[in-house]
């Protein structure tokens, strides 16, 4: 049995080269994936399917990650449990709380820890 089975994942990230290992990533332990290249097209699949899990990069055009997750707190329920990747850090950790982040993974990401949040978090949440 895979780790995130049946659990379902929007993957948010302009560059689609890290979108892409991020989708691999989690499809490789079991999850539905979905996928967005920005904060616009992320809240289309948010409100068609249901998301048990979001992780998006902070900085994009077309709509950034903060706007996303503040739009997520706003408007969808349930709401997914919501993480950020950013190689820029200059929003506190508090302030991301507030809005219902649960944690910000710096780059270069580490897989196993985005894993371990991830699955420490949905077992909370059960």
């Amino acid at each position: 049995m895979n780790q995130l089975d049946g659990i379902r994942v929007l993957v948010v990230d302009d560059e689609d080269e890290l979108r892409e290992i991020f989708v691999d990533e989690f499809r490789s332990v079991g999850a539905v994936v979905f996928e967005a290249r920005q904060g616009v097209e992320a809240m289309e699949v948010l409100r068609r399917e249901k998301i048990d899990v979001v992780l998006s990069d902070v900085r994009m055009p077309g709509g950034d990650g903060i706007s996303l997750m503040k739009n997520i707190d706003k408007e969808i329920r349930p709401k997914p449990l919501m993480f950020l990747c950013s190689g820029f850090s200059q929003h506190s950790s508090d302030e991301m709380k507030a809005i219902g982040v649960l944690e910000i993974f710096g780059k270069p990401f580490d897989w196993d820890m985005i894993l371990s949040a991830i699955q420490k978090a949905l077992n909370q949440a059960s």
